[in-house]
This record gives C-alpha cells, structure tokens and sequence, in this order.
C-alpha cells in the first residue's frame, strides 16, 4: 500500500548522471504557488507569476523553466505580467512602502527595474496597452496612465470615485470599460470612462467580474452565468441569452466574433459568435473559486493560470489545449508506486493525481471536490494488479478505478459518511481491508472488509478499533493505531490479537506509518523520532536508535529482510530528510530535501526508484540503482 528546488534551472523531465546520488523534484513543477497570470513573447519564451513573489521564465515551452529573483517581500504576490513587446514587459503587485512591486525591462526580461516613482497604495492586477507608449494599469480603486511605454506613470483617478477594478480593457487613449464596483457610491456593474479614466458612468448594473473590447463599438461581458453584450460601445447592454454553468472570472478578446474566458475553477469556454453561444474547451481542475487568467499573444496562440501551480497552453486559438505544468500544488496524504514506475498520490481537496511514467507527465484527477460543509481528504492508496486503484478519505469516500485510473467508480454509498478512512489494503482483487475512524453515532465500525471488491463492507468485529493503517503479507496481518496497541493476525484476518509496542524511551508513543519486508520484518515510525522494529512477525518489537525530541518519521518503507527507509522534517516543518539503512536499521545514510515547508508524509518503492510525497503538492524521486551502503547513525 501505501527539490523544491529554488535553484536557478528546475528540470521537468529528466535526471543528469549527477544528479542521480539526489533526490530530484519531480511534481509541482515549475512552481508550488497560485498562478495569477502568464505572459509569452513567442511560441517558446514564456513568464508566469503569482504568489509568494513567484516568476519563472521558460526558453523551451515549459520544458525547463528558471526561477526568476524578484525584489520585494518574498511572501506578497505578483500580480499580472505583460508584455508589450518581446522587449518591453511590466510585473506588477502591490505598491506599498517598502515593497513597491511594479517592475519594467526594456531588454525582454534580462533585467528588471522597479518604476519608481509609482503611485502608493493598492494591488495592480490588471494591465491594458494601446501601444509601446501608452498604457493603463488598474487596481482595487485606482488608475493609473503612461505616455511613454512605463518610464512614468500619473493618477488618473482614485479612491472612491475610480472603481474597484475587477477586469479592465481600453479601446482608445480615453475610452475604457471595467468590471468593478464604486465605493462611493455602493454600485456594482459595468463602468466607462471617455476621459482616460478621470470620471466613470455606470453602464450596465450587474456584477461583473470582466468586460472586454471586441471591436471598437462591440463588448462583452460575464454577469453571473450569462454573457451580456453591448453593440454601441458600451453604453448599453441586453442579455446575449448565453448560460454558462461554471460562470467567467476572466475573459480575452480574439477578434470580432471570438472570445475565451476562464472559471474561478479554471474551466476554459469559447465563443465564435460574440458571445451568443460558448463551448467548453477544458474541464477545470481547480478545487474551489480561485484566481485564474487566461492571455493570448497573438489570436492561436494562448495560456490559462491559475490554482495550485496549472498552466495551459492553446495553439488554435483555444479550442484544445494542453497542461504544460507538472502536477498540482496540493498537500499528499498517500502514495503507492508500482514496478513500471506508476506513481499515484491521493490528498487534499478530493485529489488522485498519477503518473505513467515515473514522474515526467501526470494526469489530475479531483474525485471528490469540495462542497459546503464537506471538503474530503484522501488517505490511503492501494494499487492490485496492473490497473485496479482503491482510494479511500474523509466522508466515506471510497474510489474504484478498473482501468489504471482513465475512469473511476464512486464506491462511497457502501460507507457511512461519517466514516474517515486512512488506508486501505486489497490482498486480491476481492478481498480487502479498510481501516479508520467513525464518528457516526451509536455502534462504531472502525476496521471493515470485503469479499465483493468493494462494493459492500463489513465490520471486523475481533479488531475493531480506531487505527491507521493496515498490511498484510500472505496470511499475516497487521493494524495500527496512533497509540502503543498494534493488532495482528496470523490467519488472514480471521481472529485478531493486541500487540503493545514498546514506549519511546519513556515518551508517550504517537505513530504516524507502518511498512512490512516480508512475513516477520516489520516497521512502526511516529513522533518523536520513534522507530521500532519486528523480527517474528510483530509479536515482539524494539526501539531502533535512540529517542529525537522535535522530530517526526512520517513514512516508513521495508523491501525485504534488511532495507528499510524514513522520512520525515522537523516538527512543524522544514530539514526535511529520507534515511535507507541496508542492515535492519543499525547504520543509516541520510538524505536532505531543501526547502522551508517540505516535508515528506509518505514513501513507496520500486525496483528502480524511491518516491517520497508530502505538503505543497511536492513529490521527489531518487534513483536507488548503485547507491553506496549506509554512512550515519539513525539520528544523523
């Protein structure tokens, strides 16, 4: 069953001969942070930004993409970059003392220089250019105008008369449309300016959260889930008689009749007739209402941002499209991996995300997407076979793929709801065990099995106890709890007993993960540096190494009598570590996994590499092939 790398290149795909003694980062990539918006200069040279001050660059269409050193605080975002030619670029976020983010390069992104002066006060999300020379930038509350590609900029208006901005486009240098509301005067709607920006009239009462130029007299834009549009500038609107389910939080013109616009759920949408009838194009990934952007440089050639690090790509003018990140930004809970190296992790948010072919190309799967009052964690993983995949979570989730996870059956109706499940083990593609815990009221069903391959599950009376995780090894069993009582079984689950692992050097013992080599060799890690181990088959059990206050093991891995590997951080994150020992845990080589919040929660092996998976979405990837014997002590 079951690097973030800030260095200056982060590798998509492949391992250097070098690199192979380390471990490599091999999803999110580029990035771990929310997306707020893309920016290409050609088919291959490409920036993205968002949170976290982010900003990478690509010269190889998303193949290899370059942190970028933005200055400024490192926990701010970055708002929108554009640029206005493949030489001239602006980024901007917020404009506050002492973290001015509005930066310019006039050598295509070589360098970047911050605009200073630039008006205080305010987040910059949104950009409109006419040309090289004139160009507005627009806030919650404020616009701002440039007459000479950036150098300067000048208030044009400002708190409370200019709008909050939620979406933004000029036609000429003094007509434009934004989507906002006006403080001043509590108005929600469409708002025009023919002025460059000094006054605004309200247009159009709805809420909206973009408006855009489709010809110098047409415009669209989203009002809930309908599209209105204007033929006369702007100064007037109807319905279009349009509906679209996922609603547009973002929307780009293509010419006269063509438009893409992107949900807060980075669903993507098109129209051909100026915005009577929209098609969806891609179906969002994202977990909850967020910020997602869609940009096209010329009318084919086209990118989405968004959520958790997911960045899209369209070279026909957005009717297909392609995800050029790899792997999502949410935390993992569990993970398996099989012999030809396919990787799946379950987590956060109702999320399954698998890889085919060792980490170079994932597909997304979010199973169980949050709703009100039930937001699902998935925690157990178990792969039977070569294409049947169980994952279990919160709220009596329960999945089945029969097909190595191209469709999935929701199995949830066969658990109460108020069931939390951790893990999962199928000894055949029959039978099998989930282990958890129950919060319904009245009778407790904590450890369940089935014989029908999930489709019905029941109780296991002789072992039924809150724990979490369970293994078997031919007719051997094993059940964890998060205390000192392991439970076991000799007879394939038919009759159980109590084991009490030993305390940890005189601390109270907290599990988190439990890994069996074979029928006798097995291992128990948790808090407080706590490892133990079982030579007969978990009758009896000792401490490995001695007892490491502040740290945590937790994911633990055997492969057959003598190998057997760690991971874990520091308590409440960070020096993230992966231990291997080849002699039953007496001698160690260590490992470390750079970054302030990794830490690794799960591990799974396979002939050739190691997989270790955690927070943030991270997932590393070592290969194991002819590394050297153990050189440490377990708390070196």
């Amino acid at each position: 069953m079951n690097c973030r790398s800030l260095a200056i290149a982060v590798m998509l795909c492949g391992v250097s001969p070098a690199a192979s003694q380390n471990f490599q980062l091999i999803a999110p990539l580029p990035t771990t942070s929310n997306l707020w918006d893309a920016a290409y200069q050609s088919d291959t040279a490409g920036w993205i930004v968002g949170d976290s001050h982010a900003c990478y660059k690509t010269s190889d269409g998303g193949a290899t993409w370059t942190r970028v050193n933005i200055p400024g605080y490192a926990g701010d975002p970055l708002y929108n970059i554009t640029f206005v030619t493949p030489s001239l670029g602006f980024i901007s976020g917020n404009s506050a003392q002492g973290s001015l983010d509005v930066y310019r390069t006039v050598d295509g992104g070589a360098t970047w220089s911050r605009v200073n002066p630039f008006p205080l006060g305010g987040s910059w999300y949104h950009h409109s250019f006419l040309s090289s020379s004139v160009g507005y930038m627009g806030c919650n509350g404020a616009l701002v105008k440039t007459t000479d590609g950036g150098a300067t900029w000048q208030v044009r208006s400002g708190y409370p008369d200019c709008p909050v901005i939620y979406g933004m486009d000029f036609v000429s240098e003094t007509t434009g449309l934004v989507a906002g509301n006006q403080v001043s005067t509590n108005l929600y709607g469409v708002f025009k300016t023919t002025d460059s920006g000094l006054t605004w009239q309200r247009k159009y009462s709805g809420a909206s959260n973009d408006v855009v130029y489709l010809t110098s007299q047409v415009a669209i834009a989203d009002s809930g889930t309908s599209i209105v549009r204007s033929n006369n500038g702007g100064d007037t609107w109807s319905d279009t008689g349009a509906v679209i389910a996922t609603g547009l939080v973002d929307i780009e013109p293509l010419g006269e009749f063509t438009a893409v616009g992107v949900s807060a759920n980075g669903t993507i949408w098109k129209t051909v007739n100026g915005g009577y009838d929209w098609f969806q194009v891609w179906v969002g990934e994202g977990d909850l209402p967020a910020n997602w952007s869609v940009e096209f440089r010329t009318s084919l050639h086209g990118h989405v941002a968004g959520q958790s690090g997911l960045l899209y790509e369209t070279f026909d003018g957005g009717t297909t499209w392609r995800r050029i990140s790899r792997g999502v930004a949410k935390d993992w809970r569990g993970l398996a991996a099989t012999w030809n190296d396919t990787i799946v992790a379950v987590g956060h948010h109702g999320y399954v995300q698998m890889s085919r072919d060792g980490g170079s190309a994932w597909s997304i799967y979010l199973l169980d997407p949050p709703y009100w009052l039930h937001d699902s964690t998935f925690n157990g993983v178990d792969v039977v076979g070569l294409s049947r995949v169980y994952v279990v979570g919160a709220f009596g989730g329960l999945f089945r793929s029969d097909d190595a996870g191209d469709t999935w059956q929701n199995l949830s109706y066969a658990l109460n709801p108020d069931y939390y499940a951790n893990a999962v083990e199928f000894v055949d593609e029959n039978n099998g065990w989930i282990v958890g815990w129950d919060y319904a009221v009245g009778p407790k069903r904590y450890v369940r099995r089935t014989t029908d391959g999930g489709w019905s599950w029941n109780v296991v009376e002789s072992a039924n106890v809150p724990s979490i995780d369970v293994e078997f090894k031919g007719s051997r069993g094993w059940i964890l709890t998060t205390g000192e009582p392991l439970w076991r079984t000799v007879d394939g689950g038919t009759n159980w007993s109590m084991v009490n692992l030993p305390s940890n050097s005189g601390a109270s013992v907290s599990c988190s993960d439990m890994s069996w080599g074979n029928p006798n060799v097995g291992y128990v890690c948790g808090w407080e540096g706590y490892l133990v181990k079982s030579v007969n088959g978990g009758a009896a059990w000792t401490q490995v190494g001695a007892i490491q206050p502040q740290v945590v093991f937790l994911g633990v891995a055997a492969r057959g009598e003598r190998e057997v590997w760690i991971c874990g951080a520091r308590q409440g994150g960070g020096n993230a570590f992966v231990k291997r020992s080849l002699d039953g845990g007496a001698t160690w080589r260590s490992w470390s996994l750079p970054g302030q919040y990794t830490s690794p929660v799960q591990i799974a092996l396979t002939q050739r590499y190691v997989y270790v998976a955690g927070y943030a979405g991270e997932i590393w990837r070592l290969d194991s092939r002819n590394l050297a014997g153990p050189v440490a002590w377990l708390g070196g």
